[in-house]
């Protein structure tokens, strides 16, 4: 099956709407996270510790405010 026949549409406002576009989105995102992975790779062991213990902290921090989100 074809995107395009996945159905992504533009509606006259120019929001995109579909299936289709659901599906280009995705590919949009893998394509990212693998250009991501490849330079995550180049990082350094020493600063990939640093860098998620770095998160460890933002997210102990933040904990109240991401539990609520979608609520």
């Amino acid at each position: 099956m074809h995107r395009a026949d996945l159905g992504c549409r533009e509606s006259l406002d120019g929001a995109q709407n579909g299936l289709g576009c659901w599906v280009q989105d995705i590919d949009k995102v893998v394509q990212s996270a693998k250009k991501g992975f490849e330079a995550w790779k180049a990082v350094a062991e020493l600063e990939k510790g640093r860098v998620i213990r770095k998160l460890d902290n933002l997210i102990e921090r933040d904990v109240q405010d991401l539990t609520s989100i979608g609520q």
